[in-house]
């Protein structure tokens, strides 16, 4: 059975932001497939996010301008297969 990784994204207004899990363990935060954070819990890069501390990120918005839920259960989750190094 191959590892996975959880990803959760949300679509807002400006962009998909998503909290992506590592293989080694720790997530990213990714806005526009850029990587403006290391986080060693979603929870934690949540947090961030929603509080809008992660600095300047591809948006025009502020994160906190957003409506960005701060439940993770309210983000899509999706799990990634990741090939053994």
């Amino acid at each position: 059975m191959k590892p996975t990784v959880s990803i959760y994204s949300y679509e807002t207004r400006e962009g998909v932001i998503e909290i992506v899990g590592r293989p080694a363990g720790g997530f990213d935060v990714r806005i526009e497939g850029e990587i403006l954070g290391y986080y060693h819990s979603a929870e934690q890069a949540l947090d961030d996010i929603v509080g809008d501390h992660l600095g300047s990120t591809p948006f025009d918005t502020g994160l906190d301008q957003l409506g960005i839920p701060d439940e993770l259960s309210e983000w899509n989750k999706r799990m990634l297969a990741v090939a053994r190094i």
